[in-house]
């Protein structure tokens, strides 16, 4: 059982009935203070750089956005800003920014022919990776026939001496 007993400027712990002398009770709050200070220190320390560094990417993509981004990266962008908004961090310019570029993109004159572009480019892409399944496939057929050839030619000769033979 543990326990605390005030005596004036100090307090002695009482374990199991045995006083732990005063040094090692400083040494023991102290440690434990520490302790404690640390981790939350470490722990705020951790967050903070972890904040900061996902500001940091969100501003270098930002600055490396073309109009050919879509809304989906645009709005995780903003998710995240708002998020550290609310944690009290000082993003407005760039949540600004996020939706400058966002209207630039998307509600401009040429937003048409984006969208048309993004489309293309992805039917491109999707055809691309229907000629390389075929490819594969047909890689696949001609494998089988050159083995079936090798199998029909290799049985031709025996059918054809049953043949002579009147057996079939």
């Amino acid at each position: 059982m543990i326990y605390w007993k005030a005596t004036g400027f100090f307090t002695n712990v009482f374990f199991s009935n045995s006083i732990v002398g005063r040094a090692s009770q400083l040494k023991l709050c102290y440690t434990w203070w520490w302790f404690r200070f640390q981790f939350v220190f470490l722990m705020a320390n951790t967050a903070q750089s972890g904040m900061i560094g996902q500001i940091v990417r969100v501003v270098d993509e930002i600055k490396r956005c073309k109009i050919t981004k879509t809304k989906e990266d645009f709005d995780r962008w903003e998710k995240s800003l708002n998020s550290f908004e609310l944690l009290g961090m000082k993003v407005g310019f760039l949540c600004d920014k996020v939706h400058t570029l966002a209207t630039l993109v998307f509600e401009s004159e040429v937003a048409v022919d984006i969208k048309q572009y993004l489309e293309a480019r992805n039917e491109h892409k999707r055809a691309e990776d229907e000629i390389k399944k075929v490819a594969a496939k047909l890689k696949e057929l001609k494998g089988e026939a050159i083995k079936f050839a090798g199998i029909a030619g290799s049985l031709k000769h025996k059918v054809e001496k049953y043949e002579q033979k009147g057996v079939g």
